[in-house]
């Protein structure tokens, strides 16, 4: 038997009886971009929040703010990737545009959802210190209490690069923590 006959379909229903009967007290919308998938996601969080189940999106941010502002009633928390702050990182490595992902930022801050901003950081890539500082500088512009996730990148599929060292790792956490107050490094052992 493949692994496709072992897949099975599950209603924004379905999830919600599985949550209760489990007692999970959250659903994570994640692993693939879940805007992908909007009007399943919009359906599960319409369903969790009559049940008291809380929601979390984890998004590369690319949502048009139409759909965004239908969504965010009913999202507790979110995710977001800023995968750097150079417009031409975004376009040329992303194939996005980063005020697309600014303005879900600047929306959900808005909206007052908790919110946490994640950094995939590659050596030789999106490592620019100045850059890093002014995206630092922007997000406390928007509220300190936004957290910030440090990732440390590994090469894996097309992206051929150098595992990042721990200590470019920490130079930026130290950047980061004069503007913000929660601040988390990830991917390191």
């Amino acid at each position: 038997m493949s692994s496709f006959e072992e897949l099975k379909e599950v209603s924004p229903k379905g999830i919600v009886d599985i949550c209760k009967k489990s007692g999970y007290k959250f659903v994570a919308f994640t692993y693939n971009e879940p805007t992908i998938f909007f009007e399943y996601m919009f359906d599960v969080a319409v369903l969790c929040k009559a049940e008291d189940i809380k929601t979390v999106m984890v998004s590369n941010g690319q949502i048009n703010e139409e759909p965004l502002l239908k969504l965010i009633e009913y999202m507790d928390a979110f995710n977001i990737d800023l995968k750097s702050f150079n417009p031409g990182f975004y376009k040329k490595i992303c194939g996005g545009e980063i005020e697309t992902t600014k303005q879900t930022i600047e929306t959900i801050v808005k909206h007052n959802k908790h919110l946490e901003v994640t950094m995939l950081l590659i050596k030789g890539a999106n490592d620019n210190e100045e850059e890093f500082e002014n995206m630092c500088k922007y997000l406390s512009s928007l509220g300190k209490n936004i957290v910030l996730h440090l990732s440390r990148a590994f090469p894996n599929y097309k992206m051929d690069f150098e595992v990042t060292p721990l200590k470019l790792i920490n130079r930026f956490y130290d950047i980061a923590n004069k503007h913000l107050k929660n601040v988390y490094k990830g991917n390191i052992q």
